[in-house]
Protein backbone atom coordinates (compact mmCIF):
# COMPACT_ATOMS: atom_id res chain seq x y z
CA UNK A 1 0.00 0.00 0.00
CA UNK A 2 1.20 3.48 -0.76
CA UNK A 3 -0.25 6.65 0.74
CA UNK A 4 -0.09 10.17 -0.66
CA UNK A 5 1.69 12.31 1.94
CA UNK A 6 -0.70 15.26 1.63
CA UNK A 7 -4.10 13.90 0.63
CA UNK A 8 -3.87 10.61 2.56
CA UNK A 9 -5.26 8.71 -0.44
CA UNK A 10 -4.12 5.07 -0.46
CA UNK A 11 -3.75 2.52 -3.24
CA UNK A 12 -2.14 -0.89 -3.69
CA UNK A 13 0.78 -1.04 -6.15
CA UNK A 14 3.15 -3.76 -7.34
CA UNK A 15 6.59 -2.18 -7.05
CA UNK A 16 10.06 -3.23 -8.15
CA UNK A 17 11.90 -0.49 -6.27
CA UNK A 18 11.32 1.71 -3.25
CA UNK A 19 13.18 4.98 -2.69
CA UNK A 20 12.74 6.33 0.81
CA UNK A 21 13.70 9.73 2.17
CA UNK A 22 14.52 9.48 5.85
CA UNK A 23 15.57 11.65 8.79
CA UNK A 24 19.25 12.56 9.33
CA UNK A 25 19.89 9.71 11.76
CA UNK A 26 20.28 6.35 10.01
CA UNK A 27 17.03 4.39 9.96
CA UNK A 28 17.96 0.94 8.73
CA UNK A 29 14.72 -0.88 9.55
CA UNK A 30 13.41 -0.67 5.98
CA UNK A 31 16.72 -1.89 4.56
CA UNK A 32 16.79 -4.78 7.03
CA UNK A 33 13.16 -5.69 6.30
CA UNK A 34 13.55 -5.59 2.50
CA UNK A 35 17.20 -6.57 2.09
CA UNK A 36 16.58 -10.30 2.03
CA UNK A 37 13.88 -10.12 -0.64
CA UNK A 38 14.79 -7.09 -2.75
CA UNK A 39 17.83 -5.31 -4.03
CA UNK A 40 18.29 -2.37 -1.66
CA UNK A 41 20.49 0.67 -2.22
CA UNK A 42 21.04 3.54 0.19
CA UNK A 43 22.45 7.05 -0.09
CA UNK A 44 23.05 10.17 1.96
CA UNK A 45 22.36 9.96 5.68
CA UNK A 46 21.34 6.31 5.31
CA UNK A 47 25.05 5.64 4.78
CA UNK A 48 26.69 8.31 6.97
CA UNK A 49 26.43 12.05 7.62
CA UNK A 50 26.71 13.82 4.26
CA UNK A 51 26.34 17.25 2.72
CA UNK A 52 23.28 17.75 0.53
CA UNK A 53 25.46 17.73 -2.60
CA UNK A 54 27.03 14.41 -1.65
CA UNK A 55 23.61 12.93 -0.89
CA UNK A 56 22.26 14.15 -4.27
CA UNK A 57 25.22 12.57 -6.07
CA UNK A 58 24.76 9.27 -4.23
CA UNK A 59 21.02 9.29 -4.97
CA UNK A 60 21.73 10.03 -8.63
CA UNK A 61 24.27 7.19 -8.73
CA UNK A 62 21.71 4.79 -7.21
CA UNK A 63 19.09 5.87 -9.76
CA UNK A 64 21.47 5.41 -12.69
CA UNK A 65 22.39 1.93 -11.41
CA UNK A 66 18.81 0.72 -11.69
Amino acid sequence: MIRHAFSGAERREGLDLIVAGVAPSPQTGLIEALGGRYRVMSAGYMVAPRSALEAFREGDRCGRTI
